[in-house]
């Protein structure tokens, strides 16, 4: 019997685009963008205010910040790894401004990968969030002049889902 893989869940898990070029001899990536959910969500849920959920208070990430993080556990997210494993600072929520050479995390938890328009036009409400993938690229793509160096850095795209 042959395995079917289920289709990608409505709900966005990760996204991670990965900029190399620019390297720092430290290796061969130099910033890490994400755009998901709240698998990755560094605490843009939280900035943004009543749908921050649980991410904001004890006992979320008191196991590795010793205070809560805006990480929907109580420690690092997937994200927090691979960074570290690519030698890049932890990523920092784009909601938190700043800056973002070294990466941006537009993640939100409660974000769908559909734009709201298709859960109203179904009846369905989902007014739990305002950041659905589009709307984090559409953030993404606003960034990426302020990061702009001249030449275009390759990039690398990955997508995980459940």
């Amino acid at each position: 019997m042959a395995f079917v893989a289920p289709p990608p869940s409505p709900f966005l898990a990760v996204a991670l685009l990965i900029l190399g070029g620019l390297t720092t001899g430290e290796g061969c990536f130099s910033a890490i963008f994400c755009f998901g959910d709240s698998i990755t969500d560094t605490g843009n849920a939280v900035l943004l205010g009543g749908v921050g959920g649980p991410g904001g208070v004890s006992p979320y990430g008191r196991t590795f910040f010793g205070r809560p993080t805006g990480r929907y556990t109580d420690g690092r997210v997937i994200l927090d790894f691979i960074a570290q494993g690519f030698g890049l600072p932890l990523v920092r929520p784009y909601l938190e401004g700043g800056d973002f050479r070294k990466g941006a995390n537009f993640a939100v938890a409660g974000a769908t990968a559909l734009d709201l328009d298709f859960f109203s036009a179904k009846e369905i409400d989902a007014s739990w969030t305002r950041k659905s993938l589009r709307v984090q690229i559409e953030e993404f793509k606003q960034l990426l002049p302020s990061l702009s160096s001249g030449k275009p850095a390759p990039f690398y795209f990955f997508y995980l889902f459940p």
